[in-house]
């Protein structure tokens, strides 16, 4: 197991650039290639981003450092875009009993789409709901199933 340790760090670079069936093992393995694009807990909006990230596709560290600040439990909203795009009072009937549960992160030009878009991604790290540009109608709908919001 020693020696595994001290390889790992020399052979990650290799992996990484590799390509055909050694690349697609790594990306299994490191779970870059596995995705739930399918499931009942990945929802597309009516508009989705025309790249990057998908409903369903593990969250990239794009930009670096975003899959620690969305890591730990709760749900992460990623809005993409000038932030004067998403005020406070387009967000308050999304966080209205789920304050404790969903984190904002308003990443500017700086998320993982290059356009106007919005993200929710779950606690598993997997992005929930992803749609282009500021309407949340279609977000609505995942944290009433998914989220509910706390009574009293």
């Amino acid at each position: 197991m020693k020696k595994f340790t001290r390889l790992a760090p020399r052979l990650a670079p290799l992996a990484l650039r590799a390509t055909g069936p050694r690349g697609r093992v790594f990306r299994t393995v490191s779970e870059l290639g596995i995705h739930y694009r399918r499931s009942p807990a990945s929802t597309a909006g009516s508009r989705p981003p025309r790249s990057g990230p998908r409903a369903g596709d593990r969250l990239p560290d794009l930009p670096r450092g975003l899959q620690a600040r969305t890591a730990g439990t709760g749900y992460h909203l990623l809005l993409s875009g000038p932030p004067r795009l998403w005020p406070d009072e387009r967000l308050a009937s999304l966080l209205n009993g789920r304050v404790d549960l969903l984190t904002v992160h308003r990443l500017g030009e700086q998320g993982p789409w290059p356009e106007v878009a919005h993200g929710l991604v779950r606690p598993d790290g997997y992005l929930g709901h992803v749609a282009r540009g500021t309407d949340l109608e279609g977000l609505r709908a995942y944290p009433a199933r998914w989220l509910p919001a706390e009574r009293g």
